[in-house]
């Protein structure tokens, strides 16, 4: 997927949200922020941009202004716990010990919900509030349901690459793997090798626990999504990719990113479109749910 005129406004407004919250108070460094975000975005952005690999590029500017490797640390922390918080009220109830295709369903649908998660998109603002609800009654907003499909391939599959998105929606990640390894021999995690946005990093991944349940913990490269003809692609992460039967991506990152690939095995996103651009290019609702086989 490629940027849309919308994109530019929201690759600024992101980061310069991202300036006014972590450089609180300190109006130089906002300014010098927003400058250069400004020049970056005059002299890169065309459209012939991914809206996620270009995203990537500015967090990077974004780190280096503000001088913190990982601007989103204590958010992402603060995601988990709440995550937790939600997720353990609601988990006890959706008996992850069937394994039919209804209760797949119902989990892989809790896995969209997930990815709602987010921080500082135009025109998106995550609530606490609507998360628990819509963990609650998230069918009525599943706008591409291809979960039928998903669950036909991993029936036909012995291993399984499944790739993380945001802080908070980990915590629900992790159970759907859990469950996932009662169709699979061999399941594999990938999350972001570098702090980036609010994206689970490699080591958080560990620490949450998916070492425990996965065959390998796999570093992706230092960029939002999945891009598989960037030099920053880690070389262990193309080799897992290259080699399962199927793989499940989570979030807008993974779609604007993987969209621009043919692949000759099942490959699976699964977001909540929170943007214009993704929706328009879907062809559905803003703020509903996708599990889409690309």
């Amino acid at each position: 997927m490629k940027v849309k005129p919308e994109c530019l406004l929201c690759l600024f407004e992101r980061g310069f949200k991202a300036g006014m919250t972590f450089a609180k108070g300190d109006y130089e460094k906002q300014v010098e922020l927003a400058k250069k975000l400004m020049i970056f975005l005059i002299n890169e952005f065309n459209f012939n941009q991914v809206p996620s690999w270009i995203g990537s590029q500015r967090e990077k500017i974004v780190q280096k202004v503000l001088g913190i490797n990982d601007p989103y640390k204590d958010l992402k922390i603060a995601s988990n716990e709440l995550a937790k918080e939600i997720w353990n009220k609601i988990k006890n109830e959706l008996d992850f010990e069937k394994k039919d295709y209804e209760k797949f369903r119902r989990i892989f649908i809790c896995a969209a919900v997930a990815n709602s998660v987010e921080w500082f998109i135009s025109g998106y603002d995550f609530s606490v509030d609507n998360f628990k609800q819509d963990l609650e009654t998230a069918e009525s907003k599943i706008a591409l349901d291809e979960t039928l499909s998903l669950w036909n391939d991993i029936q036909n599959s012995k291993s399984v690459l499944y790739i993380l998105d945001n802080a908070g929606e980990a915590v629900i990640d992790l159970d759907v793997a859990k469950y996932l390894k009662n169709f699979i021999k061999h399941l594999f995690i990938a999350a972001r090798e570098n702090p980036v946005l609010n994206d689970i990093t490699f080591n958080e991944a560990i620490e949450l626990g998916f070492g425990e349940i996965a065959d390998e913990v796999i570093p992706v490269g230092w960029f939002i999504g999945v891009h598989l003809d960037k030099e920053d692609l880690n070389p262990r992460f193309r080799e897992v990719f290259d080699k399962v039967d199927l793989v499940i991506a989570k979030g807008m990152g993974a779609y604007e990113s993987l969209s621009e690939y043919k692949f000759d095995k099942p490959v699976y996103v699964i977001l909540k479109v929170k943007c214009n651009p993704v929706a328009e290019n879907l062809g559905v609702p803003k703020g509903h749910y996708v599990i889409k086989k690309l």
